[in-house]
């Protein structure tokens, strides 16, 4: 059953539902995720004119009602969501730098890409 908080992390190392989705949430209020959530639905409408408000720390909660949320890609959400909350955490991309390989042989270059 997938929700089972019990269930194994045996998803793609890079994603929530493997390695990466162990670490906790640490550091953080309530607000900081409610914000993550708000930035994670506004990274999802690219290439709406509210995707680059994140980016230059313009974005506000009421940005949300300019969406057409049916639009929006419900997984790409949960993943810039939990990019954020590792942003604000300090630990992006939480994934050691070999592991990188896999998924951006860019990244192992030293030419991560943080926005």
């Amino acid at each position: 059953m997938i929700s089972d908080r019990d269930r194994p992390y045996n998803g793609p190392l890079h994603t929530t539902y493997g390695a990466r989705g162990r670490a906790l949430v640490t550091g953080l209020t309530m607000r900081d995720i409610a914000d993550c959530y708000v930035m994670g639905v506004l990274l999802s409408a690219y290439p709406a004119p509210e995707y680059h408000k994140v980016a230059a720390g313009t974005w506000e909660r009421s940005d949300l009602y300019a969406l057409d949320l049916n639009k929006l890609d419900p997984i790409a959400i949960q993943q810039n969501m939990s990019c954020c909350i590792e942003k604000m955490m300090g630990v992006y991309p939480n994934i050691p730098i070999e592991a990188l390989a896999s998924v951006s042989p860019r990244a192992v270059k030293g030419d991560r890409d943080d926005d």
